[in-house]
């Protein structure tokens, strides 16, 4: 009867033994020529069954590293030792050195070994023994995961473990750059470094990326060849930048630089043409400011310098009407800061009076009085007409006398005064008065 391939396998180990053992024996004992005859028919009759380890054999199985990126490979060694002892844990390693430990043998050249992943793949799958070891390739592909490599071969058998991809990452580190934008806000470029646990960058893997704050250019980014994905964050605000994968997160903090703030207050009733407008601005004290300027809305504007807390300025207008009232700050990124009010400027108005009310000309000294209003405006001077053929009398206060000139007709005069602001456009007064 044909002998199957598992009596095979086992006959072919048990006569590998005894051929070893019996090639010396065979010298001094020709009595034991027929025995080795029955070897080497039986190893003819089994050539064709693959040589498997014996039992008792050991797989000692290392992995080039413990982690891989996707789309790449290392090698995977297999050694096998007869009557052996395990030199690893059964999980991958960082080197290859484990070779031939323990006690026992290697097993015969051309022992094949199966290999077999639960990840990627592994070229060849299969492979025979040259002093009992054997080097394969593993291969990744587009999977992150822990792959379980096996080795066996007859009843021996080792798996070992190994990283791809994500399932390698130790740390997340994040950074952007600029960390602090101005006080408008802006872009900065955040950068996250993924390191698996011997301190490389993990190429390949998507990173997920998130803000509490602003938009991001991208929310997944895939690492490069030095283990780096890069987003671009936008904000008004300060916001935190959140990176992860496979569970492991790394943040950073992005800084937006604080406003200037400035306020401007204005009368809280009309005001008159010529007459002091004061304004009250305040500036916060947080963030100092280069320049502040105030523009009264009038064409008229007045550079403040650095300022700091509450200043009031006083400004006079020449013309009626409403104004907008502006004050910008500039902070020392050159961002300007605004606020505005608004101020009713109305004309002047007023009267003339005189005592007497009636004059005998040439004795009477009539004492005459000009009442502008409102009483705070600016007046420059007055000028006093009576039209009784004297030559205009100019005053700078709003008292003038006169003595209406001997031998004028009697009758009604009437007396004007030109009032001049001191900011603005002039007006008349006017007053009758009788001259006997």
């Amino acid at each position: 009867m044909k002998p199957d391939a598992s009596d095979c396998g086992d006959r072919m180990n048990v006569l590998s033994s005894v051929s070893r053992h019996m090639h010396r024996l065979l010298r001094t004992l020709p009595l034991l020529t027929g025995l080795g005859l029955f070897v080497a028919l039986g190893a003819v009759g089994c050539q064709k069954v693959p040589l498997l380890a014996p039992s008792g054999t050991v797989i000692n199985l290392t992995v080039a590293s413990e982690a891989v990126g996707l789309n790449s490979s290392v090698d995977v060694v297999a050694v096998l030792i007869e009557n052996g002892t395990t030199s690893t844990s059964g999980t991958g390693t960082g080197s290859t050195a484990a070779a031939v430990t323990g006690a026992g043998t290697p097993v015969q050249d051309g022992t094949l070994v199966s290999f077999t992943t639960s990840i990627g793949t592994i070229q060849p799958a299969d492979a025979r023994t040259t002093n009992g070891r054997v080097t394969v390739k593993f291969t990744t592909g587009t999977t992150s995961g822990t792959a379980t490599i096996t080795a066996y071969s007859g009843g021996a058998r080792s798996t070992a473990t190994i990283k791809i991809g994500a399932a390698n990452v130790k740390t997340v580190t994040v950074s952007a750059t600029p960390q602090n934008l101005a006080s408008t806000g802006g872009q900065a470029t955040v950068t996250a470094r993924v390191d698996d646990v011997n301190g490389n960058g993990v190429t390949g893997v998507p990173v997920e990326f998130s803000t509490t704050k602003g938009t991001l250019s991208a929310t997944t980014a895939t690492t490069n060849g030095l283990g780096i994905a890069t987003t671009t964050l936008t904000t008004t605000a300060a916001a935190d930048v959140t990176a992860s994968i496979a569970g492991v997160t790394g943040k950073v903090s992005i800084g937006v630089a604080t406003r200037a703030t400035v306020s401007v207050s204005g009368p809280s009733s009309t005001v008159s043409v010529s007459s002091p407008a004061t304004f009250s601005i305040n500036v916060g004290t947080t963030v100092p400011v280069t320049n502040v300027v105030i523009n009264y809305g009038d064409g008229q504007s007045k550079g403040l310098g650095t300022l700091s807390g509450t200043q009031s300025v006083t400004h006079f207008y020449s013309d009626s009407g409403i104004y907008d009232v502006t004050v910008s700050a500039t902070d020392p990124d050159g961002v300007v800061t605004t606020a505005s009010t608004q101020v009713a400027i109305t004309n002047l108005t007023g009267t003339v009076t005189a005592s007497p009310t009636t004059a005998e000309n040439g004795t009477t000294v009539v004492s005459f009085t000009a009442t502008v209003l409102p009483s705070g405006a600016s007046i420059d001077h007055y000028l006093w007409t009576f039209n009784d053929g004297t030559t205009a009398v100019t005053s700078f206060g709003n008292t003038q006398t006169h003595v209406f000139k001997s031998g004028v007709t009697p009758g009604i005069y009437t007396v004007s005064v030109e009032v001049f602001p001191l900011y603005g456009r002039t007006f008349t007064m006017t007053l009758q008065i009788k001259v006997t």
